[in-house]
């Protein structure tokens, strides 16, 4: 699944750059793909202009920067002066929802509805909107995680670079095994499940 193969490359990007490095603008236009139309594609992240280092925006008098529909609570609560990395692993779990939906998020609604939704409401992107086949509860899982309200219960980069990890490899494993059954002499010498490693993993 491409979308793992990326969604691969941004969160190993952010786990370079952070705690030091803050991006505060995560969305696709500031995701430049390579090799678009390949098996795989080479995922960067682009325009630092609102980036900061950490240690200059834990307390900082505009914490309010960003693209609205990436952007975390706490960044729309006024009372709020403190950013963390943990904002960005916020919009990588919007940007994960975008690519395995085909939807914009919070699409049609403006930033005082999606700032009372996001916070006063406490409503995040719907996931029945993901198309059942892609729908990996693992995915699901770690989705939900960097949309935590509070920044502190989101993953790492480094926690979510491991978890697309496996998604990955339990993709390929299970794509391979498929390839393998397809040729009746293959499947009948092995006696392979073809989904085996992949329904482990996302059960």
């Amino acid at each position: 699944m491409r979308v793992l193969h990326i969604s691969l490359q941004v969160a190993r990007a952010l786990a370079y750059l952070h705690p030091t490095v803050l991006h505060r603008d995560l969305k696709p236009a500031n995701v430049l793909i390579a090799n678009a139309n390949g098996d795989l594609p080479i995922a960067k992240l682009g325009d630092f202009g609102l980036s900061r280092l950490a240690s200059t925006v834990l307390v900082t008098r505009n914490p309010e920067v960003g693209t609205v529909p990436y952007m975390a609570p706490e960044i729309f609560d006024p009372s709020n002066h403190e950013v963390t990395d943990r904002a960005d692993m916020y919009a990588l779990g919007v940007i994960l929802w975008e690519m395995l939906s085909g939807c914009r998020p919070w699409a049609g609604n403006g930033f005082v509805q999606i700032a009372y939704t996001v916070t006063a409401l406490r409503r995040r992107l719907p996931m029945d909107a993901i198309p059942p086949e892609r729908r990996l509860p693992k995915l699901e899982a770690l989705i939900h995680e960097c949309w935590d309200a509070d920044p502190a219960r989101r993953p790492a980069a480094a926690e979510a670079v491991k978890v697309l990890a496996l998604a990955q490899e339990a993709m390929s494993r299970a794509e391979h095994e498929a390839r393998r059954e397809a040729d009746p002499r293959r499947a009948q010498a092995n006696g392979g499940d073809a989904g085996a490693d992949l329904r482990l993993y996302t059960s």
